[in-house]
């Protein structure tokens, strides 16, 4: 089922019902630890149709999430700028609503991923940076750490520093120590 023919079959029915959004998203969650269907996914426009479910105010909850695992595995691949510009970085810090341990986990790796390029500093920067101060907060260390990463690659700059500061990182980067 990873062939590519397979996958940019799912990758179309993205655009379909609620239903057949539901089981490619499902589905392409499961190959994305694929590298072959990966490519597929990103060849075929995938990218911006998980962003579009994930984002759909009609979109079931379960199905959010895994369209924002989905993302996570491609922002954790060779595929990570084309996923930081794509609207991704919204899914993720939206994804931290959810109050799932491993959703969280996997949006916070995916930040830490994203950050590292351009169009995906300029997302969290944009609406993103109190979010990742929240993260501070959170009971797991490895979210608290990639948090800490992306607010250290955030404040590389002034208008980071200044995004960061006024998002009260302070007080929860002291609180961590």
């Amino acid at each position: 089922a990873s062939s590519d023919t397979a996958t940019g079959l799912l990758v179309d029915q993205l655009n379909g019902s609620h239903e057949e959004q539901r089981t490619a998203v499902t589905s392409l969650r499961q190959l994305c630890t694929q590298a072959k269907a990966q490519q597929a996914i990103v060849s075929g426009g995938g990218v911006g149709s998980l962003v579009s479910v994930a984002k759909g105010e009609r979109t079931e909850g379960k199905t959010k999430q895994d369209a924002a695992f989905a993302l996570a595995s491609l922002a954790a691949s060779e595929h990570a700028a084309t996923i930081a510009g794509s609207g991704a970085v919204d899914v993720f810090i939206d994804a931290l609503q959810f109050g799932v341990p491993e959703v969280t986990e996997a949006a916070a790796t995916s930040l830490e991923q994203l950050v590292m390029h351009k169009e995906g500093k300029a997302a969290i920067l944009a609406g993103g940076v109190g979010a990742s101060v929240g993260l501070l907060e959170d009971k797991s260390e490895a979210v608290q750490l990639s948090a800490v990463s992306v607010l250290q690659r955030l404040a590389e700059d002034g208008e980071g520093q200044d995004a960061v500061g006024e998002a009260g990182a302070a007080t929860s980067l002291v609180k961590l120590t």
